[in-house]
């Protein structure tokens, strides 16, 4: 039996062990005899056990140090206690284990929750591994393979390109995750094989249907286009462990699609400079774009005026786009957007006029050759104002004309010209103002092409499974705890401090898919460290979300009584982070994320002397995409991933550490929030301890003592 050790202390502590079995019955050991609950602890823990906790603000994880006691093989109801654990018809291995303190006569409390792992005899002693509570061992996500293609797990809100199945629309969504190809299978009579052109992409464990069309990746234009020829939303349905699975079928391995683009790139290659070509092209949110305009506003024109005063020329690069244009289809066509104006500097009649060309080539021919005349605006008589056309191909712009037809040409050049012709010497002022130009496709892939291995989808993802509200999940928080219940059997009863951390998360939004298994653990812990939160098992078996909040007030007050060996220092400066390269919104397709974002606290770059390319970290986020990040700290905490952890590494912060040695707080943990009254020091070294909070980074137990370390927050 061990004997308890002289702490020192007025009082004297002693551990006790639950073991449970499979038949619900239950081993009690203790480090001294005890009877509690009617139930008597056998004092037969032959050692000095601990248990460490520990949190890490930095990467959002919680960590619980294994146990290993020893007792003697004892007698136990007339045979030794080996032969109680191990052989007979209870068995205790991957059972749970309590631990809980009992100081004097107080009611115990619990200071751990473990499993049994190991038993190991020497023939005297018996050593028992106890390891922390990890309901996510040995489970991975996706896990579920109807056919020969894992069920992509998804979550978030995602964003559809309005389509209808026979629309030419701008692909202006990225918002989108992966779907694999799945063959040789039957749903709703259709069999999926090569011989019969028809293939399945698995959208998931989803009921949004309203737009479960599937998009063509072109990666030469980096748009995702949706593939008409699929049937327009044809969906089938199938019922795998109770869920239903969502299929979009493909017949055939062509992608129709029919779409618009911008063209890439505008520059102006002839002519006196005038205007900004890439306003003509740019998206600022309308369809068409008239916020900003390609403006040739050409002056004082006259029979005398060279050419490259009155003549201009731009061209614009267009997407050198995947697949084939569509055999009897319209291939190419164009869309702009334009006015023209005269404005005479006097009274005049005179003949003059502003011409709009188009052609297109494959950039070598030059500036001259085969142009289509678009537009003719020719002066009415008078001054000031006297002709004005505001148009789309060559039609009134209140109408709805047809694109205007071009040559099929995917790796050719759009050129637009303008002309301002005076037969007289009266000056006047021309304007020709480019507002939009887009380019509208019909193309498909080859029939000799194998069939894309993914398509895209922008149906939303999963939804709660038995929690709260319904509704497909879109913020980060919810995932991570929909997963635990979803997968590891997390009870849907509310853990501790989700009520705090579902309002600071409020618009923490995410967009997150797998198409290949991976380690649950790896994935909650990358979850939580973009979410700003840690997820733990409290000591009594309990789960609890911890963050550091806007406005942290303190569970605890401690005092220089409570505490022995107390220590105050400055975090170390190699911990310091004033700056982080995020990039977040994940792309669909590609190994690259839609926004990037320097993020620069520079008050303490300043404070500390950091050097330009010092203390420098590369954040890359597969599941966060809001709120946005900034350039700098935000007012609160919580606004922002950044911000976060700005206000926990941005600066330099003070750590304390020590020993309880009162039994008051001997139900202290990881994640509670502490303050400091009547201290020794008095100060925190040039600063006073009121106002000041600590979170509880690590605790160390063993018998009569419990060492902690605390960060300020």
């Amino acid at each position: 039996m061990l004997n308890l050790p002289d702490t020192g202390h007025s009082w004297t502590e002693n551990w006790l062990f639950k073991l449970a079995n499979d038949n619900a019955t239950f081993l009690y050991l203790a480090l001294s005899d005890v009877t509690y609950s009617s139930n008597f602890y056998e004092g037969a823990i032959l050692n000095k056990p601990s248990i460490r906790e520990s949190i890490n603000l930095s990467n959002s994880t919680a960590k619980t140090g294994n146990i290993s006691i020893q007792i003697a093989d004892y007698n136990y109801n007339g045979s030794p206690i080996s032969e109680e654990l191990f052989g007979g018809s209870n068995h205790y291995i991957n059972q749970t284990v309590t631990v809980h303190s009992k100081i004097n006569a107080e009611t115990p409390i619990q200071i751990g929750t473990f499993r049994l792992t190991d038993i190991s005899s020497d023939g005297d002693k018996i050593s028992l591994s106890l390891a922390s509570h990890r309901p996510w061992d040995f489970i991975s996500v996706p896990n579920v393979m109807p056919h020969n293609a894992y069920i992509p797990t998804v979550y978030g809100n995602f964003i559809p390109t309005s389509f209808t199945g026979s629309n030419y629309v701008l692909p202006d969504s990225k918002a989108m995750y992966p779907v694999p190809v799945s063959s040789g299978f039957f749903i709703g009579g259709l069999v999926s094989s090569e011989a019969s052109l028809i293939y399945y992409y698995i959208m998931g464990l989803t009921e949004d249907t309203s737009q479960a069309y599937v998009y063509y990746y072109d990666k030469s234009a980096d748009i995702f286009v949706p593939a008409g020829g699929f049937g327009n939303n044809t969906w089938f349905t199938e019922t795998i462990d109770s869920q239903t699975v969502y299929y979009n079928v493909a017949k055939g391995i062509t992608c129709e699609r029919i779409f618009k683009t911008r063209p890439l790139f505008g520059e102006q290659i002839d002519g006196d400079t005038y205007g900004t070509p890439a306003n003509a092209i740019d998206d600022d949110g309308n369809d068409p774009s008239v916020s900003n305009t390609l403006t040739i506003d050409v002056d004082d024109i006259d029979s005398s005026s060279t050419d490259d005063e009155r003549m201009q020329v731009y061209k614009f690069d267009l997407s050198k786009l995947d697949g084939d244009f569509r055999p009897t289809y319209d291939g190419m066509a164009l869309d702009i957007w334009y006015d023209l104006d005269i404005n005479f500097k006097e009274n005049n009649a005179a003949t003059t006029s502003v011409n709009l060309y188009y052609k297109l080539t494959d950039g070598t021919e030059g500036t001259s050759a085969s142009w289509t005349l678009l537009e003719t605006l020719s002066s009415g008589s008078g001054s000031g104002l006297v002709s004005s056309l505001n148009r789309k191909n060559g039609v009134a712009s209140s109408s709805s004309p047809s694109p205007i037809d071009l040559s099929e040409g995917k790796d050719k050049f759009l050129y637009i010209r303008t002309v301002f012709y005076n037969n007289s010497p009266f000056e006047f002022d021309g304007i020709a103002t480019i507002k939009d130009i887009q380019i509208s496709y019909d193309m498909y892939n080859d029939k000799e092409d194998k069939p894309e291995e993914y398509l895209y989808s922008s149906v939303n993802g999963l939804a709660k499974d038995g929690w709260e509200s319904s509704g497909a999940i879109s913020e980060i928080h919810d995932a991570h705890r929909d997963m635990l219940i979803r997968y590891t059997g997390l009870t849907t009863t509310e853990p501790t401090g989700w009520t705090a951390l579902n309002t600071a998360r409020s618009g923490w939004n995410i967009r997150w898919w797998a198409l290949e298994p991976e380690e649950l653990e790896k994935t909650l812990n990358k979850i939580a460290y973009e979410g700003c939160f840690i997820f733990r098992f409290k000591a009594d078996g309990s789960p609890q979300y911890i963050f550091v909040p806007d406005s942290p007030t303190a569970d605890k007050t401690l005092t220089k009584n409570d505490i022995k060996g107390f220590q105050v220092k400055p975090s170390n400066f190699s911990n310091l982070l004033t700056k982080m390269d995020v990039s977040y919104e994940k792309h669909p397709a590609e190994s690259r994320h839609l926004t990037s974002v320097s993020s620069v606290n520079s008050r303490a770059r300043t404070n500390w002397n950091v050097q330009t390319k010092e203390n420098i970290k590369q954040v890359k986020l597969d599941a966060y995409v809001a709120p946005a990040i900034p350039t700098s700290p935000g007012a609160n905490p919580n606004d922002d991933f950044y911000t976060y952890y700005d206000n926990i590494f941005g600066d330099i912060k003070l750590i304390v550490s020590g020993t309880i040695v009162n039994p008051e707080f001997y139900n202290l943990e990881v994640g509670d929030i502490v303050d400091f009254s009547g201290m020794h020091p008095t100060k925190a070294y040039g600063e006073a301890w009121t106002g000041k909070n600590f979170m509880i980074t690590s605790i160390g137990r063993t018998i009569g003592t419990l060492k902690f370390e605390g960060r300020e927050i």
